[in-house]
C-alpha cells in the first residue's frame, strides 16, 4: 500500500508542479506588459475544495489511528497549493504594450493591439466591461471581452487610447456601385 500511496502523490506533485510551471513560464512570455491584474473566477473552487477535503480526511485519519501516514496528506495538500497558485496565474489579466491577454493558455483570449477594429465600455457599479471588436484569421468578427476593476479603470482606459491611437491607419477599401452617403 505505501507504495501505492507514493505513486499517487509524485504523480499529484509532479503534475501540479508541471501545471504550475508552465503557467509561470506563460505569464513570464508575456513581453512588455504594461498592467495586471487578477480575474476571479470560479475555477480556484476546484483547488481550494480538493485542499479543504483533504485536509478533512487529514483530521479524520490522524483521529482514528489510520495507517496512512501524514507525508501523504502533506503531499495533497502541496499539490492542491500548486494547482491553486496556477488557477490563479492563470486568471491574470496582461496588458501589454502590444496587445491584452484576458486569460494565460487561451489563445482565443489574446489580441493584439492591430486586430482590433473597435471598442467600447459597459460601466458597472464595481467594474467595467470592455468589450474589443477584432477580426479572426477566418475574417470573421469577433468579440474579447476584458472585466476592468475601478482600481484598474482611468489607467487602462489611457493605455487603450494610446495603443489604438498609435496603430498605422487602415486602407480604405472601395465599395462597388453607389455610395453610401449619395
Amino acid at each position: 500500500m505505501p507504495a501505492f500511496h507514493t505513486i499517487l502523490v509524485a504523480a499529484f506533485l509532479l503534475v501540479t508542479a508541471g501545471l504550475l510551471g508552465l503557467t509561470v513560464h506563460q505569464r513570464q512570455s508575456v513581453r512588455d506588459a504594461v498592467m495586471a491584474w487578477q480575474i476571479p473566477r470560479m475555477a480556484v473552487a476546484w483547488p481550494i475544495t480538493f485542499v479543504g477535503v483533504i485536509g478533512l480526511l487529514a483530521i479524520y485519519a490522524f483521529n482514528t489511528g489510520s495507517l496512512v501516514p501524514s507525508w501523504v496528506f502533506v503531499g495533497y495538500v502541496m499539490g492542491g497549493l500548486m494547482w491553486f497558485a496556477a488557477t490563479v496565474i492563470a486568471g491574470t489579466v496582461v496588458v501589454s504594450r502590444h496587445g491584452v491577454v484576458a486569460g494565460l493558455g487561451r489563445r482565443d483570449k489574446t489580441l493584439p493591439w492591430c486586430q482590433v477594429t473597435d471598442h467600447f465600455e459597459i460601466e458597472g457599479a464595481r467594474k467595467s466591461v470592455t468589450v474589443f471588436l477584432y477580426r479572426s484569421e477566418s475574417n470573421q468578427t469577433r468579440r474579447l471581452e476584458v472585466s476592468v476593476p475601478n482600481a484598474h479603470r482611468a489607467r487602462f482606459r489611457r493605455v487603450v487610447s494610446e495603443r489604438l491611437e498609435q496603430r498605422p491607419p487602415r486602407t480604405t477599401e472601395r465599395t462597388p456601385g453607389k455610395r453610401a452617403t449619395s
